[in-house]
């Protein structure tokens, strides 16, 4: 019985984090502007590869370069989700919402704690690149022509990479989300209580281990919601196989797929924030019993629950 609460604990979570984005559309403010910079870096990388490779730079070199492009990603994502989580502390602490103070406080504070956690997260993502690399280096898939065109920039994107499916990839994509994610369980204790790496990541681990259904349980709902909302892209990339679709659709798709992109690292970070703040809960109330029996975190109430827990339940 236990097992179903916590899977229900899970959906409710889940669905707190949709309702507040149409209650708070601030939210999405940093996330947008995460996505373009984001979108810019990707597709920079993605246009310009061809010519550093011509170049024929020591392998060493072109690791280095790979490695820093997946820096300047992480970083700029943790940066701005942190910037959200920021307004996310100001509502539950029933202060005046404001993305400048929400700004302030991630500079002065958190910037170089996030840098570090950036860092630690691009390398695992470099590994899981090169074990990709070495899992398909006889592929017979087709490399696309690099040239710009509106085409090109919306599958790369949308994370289409010319290959056929293997479950190699899948498992090595699966893995990285929930290493993601559990990042994204991390950040709020650097953003809302000032933990250094190691002590956030202690945090964030510690977390999963106490609430794994929950954590599991919002990645598959938000797995299958972002799923269906890439159906209408499949059908394009599908529909472009054997006819002309013209640069208009492209534009459009590309503004679709990062609609899709921010809402999925809005339900990820909102849903690991409010597992992280439902822990705070349990953790002021004892650390007894389940999870399940403390009301669960809401912003959509006139509770402030930052300003009640967040700092109490600091180590």
């Amino acid at each position: 019985m236990g097992f179903f609460a916590n899977i229900g604990g899970g959906w409710k979570v889940f669905i707190e984090s949709l309702k507040a984005l149409f209650k708070r559309p601030v939210l999405l403010v940093p996330l947008i502007i995460s996505w373009v910079l984001v979108a810019m870096v990707i597709l920079w990388s993605y246009y310009n590869f061809d010519k550093f490779i011509q170049a024929k730079p020591p392998v060493s070199v072109a690791f280095v370069v790979f490695y820093l492009a997946i820096v300047a990603v992480t970083f700029i994502i943790l940066f701005f989700n942190s910037l959200m989580l920021e307004l996310v502390q100001q509502i539950e602490s029933g202060t005046e919402v404001s993305l400048a103070k929400a700004w302030a406080e991630v500079i002065n504070f958190n910037l170089i704690t996030i840098f570090c956690l950036s860092l630690l997260w691009a390398v695992v993502i470099f590994i899981l690149a090169l074990l990709r690399a070495i899992f398909n280096r006889n592929s017979s898939g087709s490399r696309r022509n690099e040239r710009f065109s509106w085409e090109n920039s919306a599958r790369v994107l949308a994370g289409d990479d010319g290959q056929p499916f293997r479950w190699s990839d899948f498992g090595l994509d699966v893995l990285s989300e929930l290493i993601g994610l559990l990042v994204f369980l991390i950040l709020p204790a650097i953003t809302w209580e000032n933990m250094k790496t190691k002590e956030a990541i202690k945090r964030g681990w510690r977390i999963l281990t106490k609430h794994p259904t929950q954590f599991f349980t919002t990645y598959g709902l938000g797995f299958f919601l972002v799923f269906l909302l890439s159906v209408p892209v499949a059908l394009v990339f599908w529909y472009s196989r054997s006819n002309e679709v013209s640069d208009a659709i492209w534009m459009l798709t590309i503004a679709y797929v990062g609609m899709v992109s921010i809402l999925n690292i809005y339900i990820k970070q909102m849903n690991m924030a409010l597992l992280y703040l439902w822990h705070l809960k349990w953790e002021k109330g004892g650390s007894g019993g389940d999870i399940n029996s403390v009301p669960r975190p809401s912003l959509l109430d006139n509770v402030y629950e930052l300003k009640n827990v967040g700092k109490s339940a600091e180590e």
